[in-house]
């Protein structure tokens, strides 16, 4: 991620620096493949959050999230610019893009509420079951 400020109009800048095995006017379909606006939506809040704590940046403004791309073989290296940054759900067409707080409560409630292995299964190698059954049939 790269970060200009400009400090003479108060303006944040925020890059993410893309390569890519596809030519650079194919980046769309590695923004939807990779949901890559899930990460500027984030990048952008978190950007949001800190300058909005500190006296001296708390009047700037963030400008929307832009994507640098470049191919290695194609190397004609691209701008594209995210202007729903600030959008939390994000529908285009038939795709539909998640916003990255819900994503957060459902992995959150995931890790709660996942089955758990009881004490004495292993994950990391295999179970024996002759033991195992030793141990329930007693």
């Amino acid at each position: 991620m790269l970060i200009i400020v400009d400090y003479e109009n108060k303006v944040i800048y925020p890059f993410d620096l893309k390569t890519s095995g596809h030519p650079e006017w194919e980046f769309h379909r590695s923004f939807l493949t990779w949901n890559y606006s899930i990460q500027a939506r984030l990048y952008y809040e978190l950007i949001r959050q800190t300058i909005e704590k500190d006296d001296y940046f708390k009047d700037f403004t963030i400008a929307d999230y832009q994507f640098i791309v470049i191919s290695n073989a194609t190397r004609v290296p691209l701008v594209w610019e995210f202007k729903d940054t600030k959008t939390d759900t994000l529908e285009i067409g038939e795709y539909y893009i998640p916003d990255w707080k819900k994503l957060a409560v459902e992995l959150k409630e995931y890790l709660d509420e996942r089955p758990r292995v009881p004490k004495g299964i292993f994950l990391d190698k295999p179970n024996d079951i002759t033991e195992h059954l030793k141990e329930v049939l007693k």
